[in-house]
Order: C-alpha cells, then sequence, then structure tokens
C-alpha cells in the first residue's frame, strides 16, 4: 500500500511540473516595471540600474551554456541592457524579456 500511495505522490509532482516553463531566481523574477523606472528614475548607467546589467550577462551566459551556444558574444553590455529595457515594454518580467532578447540574438 505504501509503494502504491509513493508511486501516486511521485506521479503528482512530476506532472505538475510538465506545464512549467522555468523558475528564475533573484532580479529576472522582478517585474519589467521596476527595471524601466529604476532606469527612468537614474539612467544608464549608474549604480542602480548596474545590477540589472549583472543579471542581464548572467542570464545569457547561463542560456548560452545550457544551450551549447555562443548568442551575443558580439554585444556590448551596454547594447544588451538597452535590448533588454526595450522588451520589457512587451513583456511582464525581466527574464520574460531576456529570453525574448535571448531568441533574436545571433
Amino acid at each position: 500500500m505504501k509503494k502504491i500511495l509513493y508511486s501516486f505522490i511521485i506521479l503528482i509532482m512530476m506532472s505538475s511540473n510538465l506545464n512549467a516553463k522555468w523558475f528564475t531566481f533573484g532580479l529576472g523574477a522582478s517585474p519589467c516595471k521596476q527595471l524601466i523606472s529604476t532606469h527612468e528614475e537614474y539612467g544608464y548607467p549608474a549604480e542602480q540600474t548596474f545590477y540589472f546589467s549583472l543579471f542581464i550577462q548572467g542570464f545569457l551566459s547561463g542560456a548560452n551554456f545550457a544551450s551549447q551556444d555562443n548568442k551575443g558574444k558580439n554585444f556590448n553590455t551596454d547594447t544588451l541592457y538597452y535590448l533588454t529595457l526595450n522588451e520589457c515594454k512587451y513583456n511582464n518580467t525581466i527574464s520574460n524579456a531576456l529570453a525574448d532578447v535571448y531568441k533574436d540574438l545571433k
């Protein structure tokens, strides 16, 4: 009986994650409006927007590592920041904006 119960619990846990795209930690989980408002208040480069820039680089590096690709290697940090800022107009979280940026990078 315990085996059946454990099997059922594991099956439920596995099936509940099938529709999840990904989970993002840190600044990536922040709403895009936070990046936009921080940029409008402090500009770029500034200490407040620097942390977003670090996250952007880390996200894209992680995406390249996972896909074994070299996307964005010809773009500087400023360009990647502004691409993300622009995509934030069409996305709800910074990670979603970055996913769109990553798809378009060469």
